[in-house]
């Protein structure tokens, strides 16, 4: 849901939810909320397009992971910031496929860039890296040696 051109489009699937409300309001903290008892997400105005493009997939993740903000445990912050992981992670691989992750990873080992490059934040990609399955690492390792060992072939072939 809400891919365009390979590349995930909260935009869309948030279009596609008619009973979800959007709104830019300023905020006392972070750039954006989930408020699930009246179904709205609230964005800070001013954000950047990437950081927008971010904030919206990790709300959406806390909608579809059933997050409701409330905890009534001892252990409620613990709680809360196991929330933000979770919908960080939703979003990181909502954002980002392994297909595009090895892509960028085979030419760049610098995490800014490559953020850059896949349109996400730098706090998103990391948590896409940390939390890649073992199969998702094998792929993108496999990738990653794939084209080294073609650079090396056009290397010594005298095509650099």
């Amino acid at each position: 849901m809400g891919t365009s051109g390979g590349r995930y489009n909260p935009w869309r699937e948030l279009r596609m939810l008619d009973e979800l409300i959007y709104e830019q309001t300023d905020l006392p903290s972070g750039d954006a909320w989930w408020v699930p008892a009246h179904n709205v997400i609230l964005m800070r105005p001013g954000l950047k397009q990437v950081q927008r493009r971010c904030a919206l997939a990790h709300e959406l993740g806390h909608r579809e992971l059933g997050h409701t903000g409330q905890c009534n445990y001892a252990d409620a912050s613990r709680q809360g910031a196991r929330a933000e992981a979770d919908a960080d992670a939703w979003a990181a691989r909502k954002l980002i496929t392994v297909e595009q992750l090895a892509d960028v990873l085979v030419w760049t080992d610098d995490r800014n860039e490559a953020a850059s490059e896949l349109w996400v934040t730098r706090r998103i990609l990391d948590r896409r890296l940390e939390y890649m399955h073992l199969g998702e690492r094998l792929m993108v390792r496999d990738a990653v040696r794939r084209r080294e060992a073609h650079d090396d072939g056009r290397a010594a072939d005298g095509e650099v």
